[in-house]
């Protein structure tokens, strides 16, 4: 009986989890792109900003490859910077996350709620974010050395790859 409940209450809960994810994925995004942007515009700048970029209706999007190409968008000098979770490539956990952001698409815009996860792929999508947050904090708070980091690890595995 008691296992049932749990099914139950799993099957109720799991388009929720998901858009949850989704929703922070999101907010982690805007977050960043509105940081970079600044609080400290003068009026006309931020009137400009808010017409282009309005709070309550701007959606970025929140795949993998769509963060990194708004990261670089929307930071300056920022043309080589690759996520380091592609780099290493981590492609299941990135192709779980991705699956995800999908299935929400899916679920939001046509009601199918078609996908499910077992607990290891809820620990890839949760890693994801957790990855996604630490990124995006380092980028936001200096960028130079993240890509500094960058360019040193690039090295690190040329020169790894090179001595095999």
């Amino acid at each position: 009986m008691i296992l049932k409940i749990i099914e139950y209450a799993y099957k109720l809960y799991r388009p929720s989890s998901i858009i949850e994810i989704y929703t922070f994925a999101e907010n982690l995004v805007k977050t960043y792109i509105y940081s970079i942007l600044g609080a400290d515009n003068t009026d006309v700048i931020q009137k400009f900003i808010e017409k282009k970029l309005p709070q309550k209706s701007f959606v970025p999007g929140t795949k993998i490859k769509e963060i990194e190409k708004a990261v670089k968008s929307y930071t300056p000098r920022s043309d080589n910077l690759e996520l380091f979770i592609k780099k290493f490539k981590y492609d299941d956990c990135v192709k779980t996350f991705d699956n995800l952001i999908e299935a929400r698409h899916r679920y939001a815009h046509r009601g199918e709620f078609d996908i499910s996860y077992n607990e290891e792929e809820y620990k890839e999508i949760i890693s994801v974010l957790y990855y996604l947050n630490d990124e995006l904090c380092f980028c936001l708070i200096d960028f130079e050395s993240r890509m500094q980091l960058q360019k040193s690890i690039y090295e690190i595995l040329k020169k790894l790859k090179r001595s095999k």
